[in-house]
């Protein structure tokens, strides 16, 4: 068992760790998913849900966002140049100082909350609407604070090599919500998820603060200057334009969609839950794993040949992860929407726009991927101001697309414009990372050709049992996919054929 173990002390050992986690939580999103379409379909309750949790969003990655992109990083290398004492002061402060900023920040948008509503839903019109959703803006808005504690006590955790903690009791949460939706939905309607957000949210920040304190990891409020915050702002004030950039791109596609009709604004955000799952197993790994490692080697190391070893290794990781769910959101959408979604409230007449849009969610899913990863990679490099430029572009370019094009392509357009601007983005970051050798070349163009068999072939297998039932269709293509894959990485000679061999081995004997 023991040296079963020892597979998860390894990069690839713990992203592939990190990555059952956020696959276990992805299927209990998934359930949550189905219940939401079940007991709130897609109208204006649910548009306002979706408005109200898009506007804290839109507030927590404009104001912390570029911070919390540079924090682990941040964090390690001041440990090494300053010291660890120095280190969580500058922690600690940054908590007090972005605690503030967030209640000053609550109090603003309680107040202006109709306001608020005319901004972020114009499509919404009828006051008696309209004042829903400003509702569900107050009641929202202050998560803010607790979305902003959570991210850096997270960081703090992974700083200090646990990965899995924060994972784990993630999904605890998850279980919870699921559980208070099932008993409470039927009498308290949408507003079940607003009491289960926050219930899950101070669960888990009581959890992430025990396990830091049992490390011995305190933050102390006295002593700190001012000057500890540079470290950070300096650092991340490339990515305020960036991230302003995609929260004004993310508020633009949500006030669009309101503008196409209610019941929009409810099916895009479904089809983005399906991509959340894989999106959120590569940034998890990212930022949790892949940035720590790629920092230590670069402080001793600079770019070297064992830092372009282990860079290539998660994105090599990342994209085999992704290649299942690829295929899924590619080759069977429409069983997807139908088997996940259309029950109870969800009506017939969006399974199509939906399907349409997952599918192309799915076809931009490996541009995401290398998007996220080539870009901490810049940030480790200390090259933020190149991330920055290039997160600008990848968010105003599918802003004025949408906005030129949406009313003539409908929802689906959304997700096509995303997915050209993750390519473009994507491809640009990596040849800038300056990290690309023939061997490197060769091994990506390996994952690169094992993704596209693999769709293609279950394009084959999706026309032969085409007739069963949805989630037979669904569960076939998903093992014959993993068949394929495995089969694939045998043939190609991929190294990862015998690591999973060998997690697999040791599994069966048991040591």
């Amino acid at each position: 068992m023991s040296r079963f173990l020892s597979l998860f002390q390894s990069s690839r050992g713990i992203s592939l760790g990190m990555a059952f986690f956020q696959i276990l939580k992805g299927c209990l999103s998934l359930y949550m998913v189905m219940l939401s379409a079940s007991f709130f379909g897609a109208g204006v309750a649910r548009d306002a849900w979706v408005i109200g949790w898009s506007a804290q969003i839109f507030v927590f990655k404009l104001l912390f966002g570029p911070v919390n992109e540079i924090l682990r990083a941040k964090f390690i290398h001041l440990q090494v140049e300053k010291g660890t004492e120095y280190a969580l002061q500058s922690i600690s402060l940054l908590v007090l100082v972005f605690s503030l900023v967030a209640i000053a920040i609550i109090g603003i948008t309680i107040i202006f909350a109709d306001q608020a509503t005319v901004f972020f839903a114009p499509g919404y019109v009828i006051p008696s609407e309209r004042k829903v959703i400003a509702q569900m803006i107050k009641l929202l808005i202050p998560t803010l604070f607790l979305s902003e504690l959570i991210t850096i006590l997270i960081a703090l955790l992974n700083a200090y090599k646990t990965y899995f903690v924060p994972e784990l009791f993630s999904v605890f949460s998850l279980l919870i919500n699921i559980i208070l939706l099932l008993c409470l939905a039927p009498s308290l309607g949408i507003y079940t998820l607003v009491i289960s957000n926050y219930l899950s949210a101070i669960l888990l920040v009581a959890v992430l603060s025990y396990f830091l304190l049992k490390k011995g990891v305190i933050l102390k409020f006295k002593m700190l200057r001012i000057g500890m915050l540079q470290p950070y702002l300096l650092f991340a004030l490339p990515f305020y334009i960036s991230y302003t950039a995609g929260q004004f791109n993310g508020w633009a596609e949500r006030a669009l969609s309101t503008i196409l009709g209610v019941g929009n604004t409810s099916v895009l955000d479904y089809a983005r839950k399906f991509i959340d799952l894989p999106l959120t197993i590569v940034i998890s790994i990212t930022m949790s794993v892949m940035t720590p490692v790629l920092a230590a080697i670069w402080i001793h190391e600079k770019d070297s040949i064992n830092y372009r070893k282990e860079f290539f290794v998660f994105l090599r990781i990342g994209l085999l992860i992704i290649c299942p769910v690829v295929t899924l959101f590619v080759v069977c959408p429409q069983d997807i929407i139908h088997f996940f979604l259309l029950r109870g409230n969800f009506s017939h007449d969006w399974l199509t726009p939906a399907s349409q849009t997952l599918f192309w969610f799915g076809i931009g899913l490996p541009g995401s991927a290398l998007y996220s990863m080539s870009g901490q990679a810049l940030i480790v490099q200390k090259r933020p101001a190149i991330y920055a430029s290039l997160g600008v572009a990848a968010q105003v370019l599918p802003m004025g697309l949408n906005f030129l094009f949406f009313k003539k392509f409908g929802l689906p357009f959304f997700a096509i414009s995303w997915s050209v601007a993750q390519y473009l983005a994507a491809f640009a970051m990596l040849y800038f990372t300056r990290i690309f050798k023939y061997d490197s070349i060769r091994l990506c163009l390996q994952v690169v050709a094992l993704i596209l068999i693999t769709i293609v072939i279950s394009f084959g297998l999706h026309s032969i049992v085409s007739d069963f039932k949805d989630w037979q269709i669904i569960l076939f293509i998903s093992v014959a996919c993993s068949i394929i894959i495995v089969s694939l990485l045998y043939l190609l000679k991929m190294e990862e054929f015998d690591v999973l061999k060998k997690a697999i081995t040791k599994l069966i004997r048991g040591r």
